[in-house]
């Protein structure tokens, strides 16, 4: 009798730990919205292929297909509602003729594998504290704009010399002259070229009518340059810089690139500090500061931070440890 009393409390500890765990593997990852940018050119969907047109013109269509079976775009739809965490997407990407393509993830690159001008593939994963995922295509002609900007078809043809083209999230886009609102911000960054006169500052280049600027980051040589070497100076812990086409573009003469007539794509972005907001439904795992017995966690505050989206919206017991991404700033109030 003596061990059947002492049995029972250890098989109903048994029987509750296999019962709740389940509901532990429920919690421990969260949920996440997959949606098609536009922001570069409309596109047609039809259960995962897209298809980006330039009047009637296919410019370049975009595959793509989720890891999760169950969670794949559907028809012609163009959101995928609680994708959940960890869940990769294989995008394939393929521009038309006398196109190129960059992917990109929440306006940050996505590098993709393959010929340039042939079908690529790039793969995200839905991580990370933006629960709201945004893939997005731009399909652009070699040496001219496509979708999303001019000149299009009817349009002045594309200039025959080098385009550098300044794009991404440190520019406000409301700035015509990308170069200069930079420098404004950014006292490090200075873009040098050699035309074939040895190196000059770009400011040096468009008083010299060497290069002409044509609006939203657009920055035109002369027809007749069809090479120009080009490295770049920046403040390397504030901003990320990267470049179409495997094109790698140093900071110092000795590793400047070599670019080729035709448009060439510089995406410069601001970085973004990972902090990390932490909360439980226990007072064990992280102690009693952590504790959140009831209701939800919302952060309301970041120190030095005044334009934060708010992306961590959880139940109570959803997550341990989830992560914010702001572009700095120390501590979180939940």
């Amino acid at each position: 009798m003596n061990r059947k009393k002492r049995l029972l409390p250890l098989l109903m500890a048994l029987l509750l730990i296999v019962s709740y765990l389940p509901v532990m593997r429920s919690y421990a990852a969260g949920t996440y919205t997959v949606k098609i940018d536009e922001s570069h050119g409309a596109c047609e969907a039809s259960d995962g292929t897209f298809t980006y047109k330039d009047g009637t013109s296919v410019v370049g269509t975009m595959k793509i297909v989720s890891s999760d079976t169950g969670k794949g775009f559907q028809q012609s739809s163009k959101q995928i509602e609680e994708v959940q965490e960890n869940t990769i997407f294989t995008i394939t990407v393929t521009p038309g003729e006398g196109y190129q393509v960059t992917l990109r993830l929440n306006g940050n690159p996505v590098p993709l594998t393959g010929g340039e001008g042939s079908t690529m593939t790039g793969t995200v994963m839905a991580t990370g504290a933006d629960q709201n995922l945004g893939i997005e295509a731009q399909f652009t002609r070699s040496g001219g704009q496509g979708p999303g900007g001019a000149p299009n078809p009817g349009g002045p043809p594309p200039s025959s010399g080098v385009v550098l083209q300044l794009e991404g999230n440190a520019f406000s886009g409301s700035a015509s002259d990308f170069y200069n609102e930079l420098k404004q911000a950014d006292p490090r960054f200075e873009i040098f070229a050699d035309a074939g006169s040895g190196y000059k500052t770009m400011s040096q280049l468009v008083t010299e009518s060497v290069v002409t600027s044509k609006g939203n980051g657009v920055y035109e040589f002369e027809t007749e340059i069809t090479s120009v070497k080009v490295y770049i100076t920046y403040d390397a812990a504030n901003y990320d810089l990267a470049a179409f086409g495997g094109i790698t573009i140093g900071n110092t003469e000795s590793t400047a690139a070599s670019i080729a007539a035709g448009m060439q794509h510089i995406q410069i972005d601001k970085k973004s500090e990972s902090l990390t907001v932490t909360w439980a439904y226990d007072s064990d795992s992280f102690g009693a500061d952590a504790y959140l017995e009831h209701g939800k966690a919302q952060i309301t505050a970041i120190e030095g931070v005044s334009d934060f989206f708010d992306s961590v919206r959880r139940q109570s017991g959803r997550c341990n440890g989830r992560k914010y991404c702001g572009s700095g700033g120390k501590e979180g109030n939940n």
